[in-house]
């Protein structure tokens, strides 16, 4: 477009538009204009080549301009709208990357088409990168994380009328509750201050600010508290713990409560490691938290001990030796063991544990697994991600969190049932290191696995090389070969003529891999419970089969 043709386009849009307001922010609203563009000949290549903003008559019998849209059409279009189009020559000479909303009410940016015109492009689609924010691999609810937008501005994942989620601006409404456009009268309402304080909405001069709260002491004995003085528990005046009495016919703090309390300053000044009862109950020891002497719970699991539940040693119930790890429930528990169970993803049925159909023991429909060393079945993830017709009736691969908090895609798989959609785990999500132990090592170190933000994350560390693998810790054979390399984690890591013996403890991690017996077992004697939750006949027979013993005795499946 010549130097003549662009004065001209500016001359006829800045008499056109004279008196109107300037160019609006695009928004996401089908609703927000009915089309009303009309192809004219005004607008059409004979009169307008260029498709300048021409005056034309719109359907109506308006006046209005032409304009190009998003389909590279020229066509005539009400004046409000062309002189807000932020793609316009008036609006965006340069024609930058602005965004825009094309014919179809979808987002999109100003680009230029074959160096001359300007017009509203549509957004590529593209694949969401593990590392987008607002991808459906790490964001798959489309929550409002926090984001970079096209010209690196901050901005906030949202859906947009699409349900497809990306970043935009954050313009989120002023939220203070002391500001003028939520409190104008200043009301005591609550707020927060900077460091997380409560305080009250105050008046402080002709400013509303968020004031810190004056806690009032009420007396435990008065009128108000304890209208019928019930012998409850108060502060005496000269210190020390009172009941409140009737005396004179007031209620008063006196008759001091003797301190039964084994981690009191009375019984235990020195706070003494001694037993106590903890308040959530089970045994406990006297220890200092720095202020005072408390009693915690003496498993290392404890919040008190372990309050972000890392796999540290502990003692189980029956005296077992074991690991600190995290309970469904959402409790640190002291796992012994990780037990194979029985059933479609056992070691008999599925060796390999590949992604077969199964069934949970509740009945759910699921896919087998590893979790840890362990092949079990996990239950079908995200429901209105994957299995919700309305969502997702043809099951694409949308990203999804099966029901043990990993991260996956959607999968289409056939069951006795028929066809179900399944959330499937990524190789590289987890919610504890031991997700992570089959996993390539890449790095050029040894080191261990964690698992951090739910993704399997290789770390160097110089805890390998102690001379003790530690797969709970995230040791495994290929990341930390000084420590692991003699030891086997499931069958598959020995030769076929061996397989990975359980010595350490019953069906714990680490094992070794030992010679199976080829020799035929004689008379059945004493059974056994293998680590797959079947009874043998006797430890030949589990040892013939490849499976580490659980215990002497039937396995409690075969005793019910």
């Amino acid at each position: 477009m010549t130097l003549a043709r662009f004065t001209k386009l500016f001359l006829v849009v800045a008499v056109v538009a004279f008196g109107c307001s300037g160019p609006a922010e695009p928004i996401a609203d089908k609703d927000a204009k009915k089309d009303t563009t009309v192809e004219t000949s005004e607008c059409g290549e004979s009169l307008n080549p260029m498709c300048e903003p021409n005056s034309c008559l719109l359907a109506s019998g308006a006046v209005g301009l032409c304009r190009l849209d998003s389909e590279l059409n020229c066509v005539c279009d009400e004046k409000e709208v062309v002189t807000k189009d932020p793609c316009i020559l008036l609006n965006n000479p340069k024609c930058e990357p602005k965004s825009c909303i094309t014919n179809d009410q979808h987002f999109g940016q100003c680009t230029k088409y074959q160096h001359r015109f300007c017009y509203c492009a549509p957004e590529e689609p593209h694949i969401d990168p593990d590392f987008n924010p607002c991808g459906g691999d790490l964001n798959p609810m489309c929550e409002a994380n926090p984001c970079k937008m096209n010209a690196d501005e901050d901005g906030i994942c949202m859906l947009n009328a699409d349900n497809y989620c990306h970043c935009v601006k954050d313009e989120e409404p002023n939220k203070d509750p002391c500001g003028e456009e939520l409190n104008p009268t200043c009301e005591e309402t609550a707020c927060e201050l900077d460091g997380g304080t409560a305080g009250s909405c105050k008046m402080a001069g002709d400013q509303c600010v968020c004031e810190q709260l004056v806690e009032e002491v009420q007396d435990p004995c008065g009128e108000e508290l304890n209208p019928t003085c019930e012998e409850t528990a108060c502060e005496l005046d000269g210190g020390g713990t009172g009941l409140c009495t009737q005396t004179g016919g007031s209620c008063t703090c006196s008759a001091e409560i003797p301190d039964t309390n084994p981690c009191g300053i009375t019984l235990n000044p020195q706070c003494s490691p001694v037993d106590c009862l903890h308040e959530e109950g089970g045994e406990g020891t006297c220890e200092s938290d720095g202020v005072s002497c408390i009693c915690v719970r003496k498993s290392n699991c404890g919040d008190y001990f372990n309050p972000l539940c890392a796999p540290i040693r502990c003692q189980t119930e029956n005296g077992y030796g074991g690991r600190c790890i995290p309970h469904v429930s959402g409790d640190c528990h002291c796992k012994d063991a990780i037990v194979i169970p029985i059933g479609q993803c056992s070691v008999l049925n599925n060796p390999m544990c590949t992604n077969e159909p199964c069934e949970t023991a509740d009945g759910r429909p699921g896919l087998c697994g590893r979790r840890g060393p362990a092949c079990v079945c996990l239950e079908n993830g995200h429901a209105k991600t994957c299995s919700d017709s309305d969502i997702n009736p043809t099951c694409d691969p949308r990203g999804c969190e099966t029901v043990f908090g990993l991260k996956g895609k959607c999968i289409s798989q056939t069951c006795a049932t028929g066809d179900i959609c399944l959330c499937l785990a990524s190789p590289n999500s987890c919610t504890t290191e031991l997700d992570c132990l089959d996993l390539e090592w890449r790095e050029e170190c040894n080191g261990r696995w964690i698992c951090q933000s739910n993704v399997c994350t290789a770390r160097c560390d110089a805890d390998c090389g102690d001379q003790k693998c530690d797969p709970l810790l995230g040791e495994s054979r290929l990341s930390c070969p000084p420590d692991c390399d003699a030891y086997c984690f499931k069958n598959e890591d020995c030769d076929d003529t061996q397989y990975c013996k359980f010595t350490e403890a019953p069906c714990q991690l680490p094992g070794k891999c030992e010679a199976k017996r080829v020799n035929e077992c004689g008379t059945p004697d004493d059974r056994v419970c293998g680590c797959d939750g079947i009874t043998y006949d006797s430890s030949c027979h589990a040892e013939m089969a490849g499976m580490s013993i659980q215990h002497n005795g039937v396995c409690e499946a075969s005793r019910g």
